[in-house]
């Protein structure tokens, strides 16, 4: 009994704490648990993403996650997230491409922290899209607000690099390939 109980623990901490799923993919989508070399296919909705795992999506390619606390992220092609920490405080990393962020405020939970290579995006209860380039963070908000940071020796070197642009959003279809397209009323904001 006592070997069955160390042997969940031990699991427990090299596997890392599961914190969500894969509700809806479409296409190629891969799953690269914590230390691991290679990433596996995700093959059937309800995989379940844990700390240190990242999910990438490949060319025409979707994934739908939804996390413990209701919160929802829609990773759209070519895109990789990797789940940073999902304890105390909710830390994502997005490498490269388009994510749609739904988050939900969680009782005893800091804020949800997204950092790209150009900016670290603190939000609670909001809803965004972050697309990350070669070069630059964009960040558009559809409803909420977002609190942005430029990490440890990527501080913006005149004030004419970071832009605020108004632009204007339609509700969009979760599922569908395409970016939002400009409507009415919200901001965006270019990190370069």
């Amino acid at each position: 009994m006592v070997w069955l109980v160390l042997i969940f623990v031990l699991t427990g901490l090299v596997f890392g704490q599961d914190v969500g799923k894969v509700e809806r993919y479409k296409g190629r989508v891969d799953l690269v648990k914590k230390g691991a070399l290679r990433g596996m296919p995700v093959d059937v909705a309800g995989s379940v993403i844990g700390v240190g795992d990242l999910v990438r999506t490949k060319t025409k390619s979707y994934a739908l996650l939804s996390f413990i606390d209701g919160s929802q992220v829609e990773l759209k092609e070519r895109s990789r997230l990797k789940v940073i920490a999902y304890e105390k405080s909710r830390d994502v990393r997005v490498q490269r491409g388009i994510v749609k962020f739904d988050i939900k405020s969680a009782k005893g939970l800091k804020g949800f922290r997204v950092m790209t290579p150009h900016a670290i995006i603190g939000v609670k209860g909001t809803t965004f899209w972050v697309y990350v380039f070669p070069g630059y963070t964009k960040v558009v908000i559809e409803e909420g607000k977002v609190e942005y940071v430029y990490p440890m020796g990527n501080e913006p070197k005149s004030s004419n690099l970071l832009k605020f642009i108004s632009v204007f959003h339609e509700k969009e279809d979760p599922f569908s390939e395409k970016p939002p397209a400009p409507s009415v009323g919200n901001l965006e904001v270019i990190i370069q």
